[in-house]
């Protein structure tokens, strides 16, 4: 069964500088508090729809690398991205960013489903759990860098 989440916060920086920040891997690991590594492998430079990137978690999750691709990619607005290789705890992955403009900076949401396999379907509410948790700790690491990091772009 696909299992879902929503998180969202409220970060005191435009909607623009916010998706510049999120997508560009060289600066990822300075707020990103899920990852010990991300990187673009697919040969692009950049984000973009059809880049390949590979993500290792900090910890234990470090056993669970996630490759992805980005299905959906508007600058400003929205991001989506859907694993793509095999994983050994995770069947399926998805998750999307939605950057919304708001009168003092913007929202970020951002959303995920996952299914793990069928050998490991007894996890399911502890890694809801604990996604839930580190979804939370991701986000309000881009708030307090973003906040507190001038604008580079």
């Amino acid at each position: 069964m696909i299992q879902t989440g929503v998180q969202s916060c409220t970060i005191r920086v435009p909607a623009s500088e916010v998706f510049k920040t999120v997508y560009d891997y060289a600066m990822r690991l300075k707020w990103d508090t899920m990852l010990s590594s991300a990187a673009i492998i697919s040969g692009q430079f950049s984000a973009g729809t059809g880049v390949v990137t590979r993500c290792l978690g900090k910890g234990w999750m470090k056993l669970f690398p996630i490759e992805a691709v980005y299905l959906t990619y508007k600058p400003d607005r929205v991001a989506a991205v859907k694993m793509v290789n095999r994983s050994l705890l995770f069947g399926s992955f998805s998750a999307s960013i939605r950057h919304e403009t708001q009168n003092v900076g913007s929202t970020v949401c951002y959303k995920y489903a996952f299914r793990l396999r069928w050998y490991a379907r007894f996890l399911t509410p502890i890694a809801h759990s604990v996604l839930s948790r580190e979804v939370a700790q991701r986000l309000n690491g881009l708030k307090n860098y973003c906040e507190k990091t001038p604008a580079t772009f």
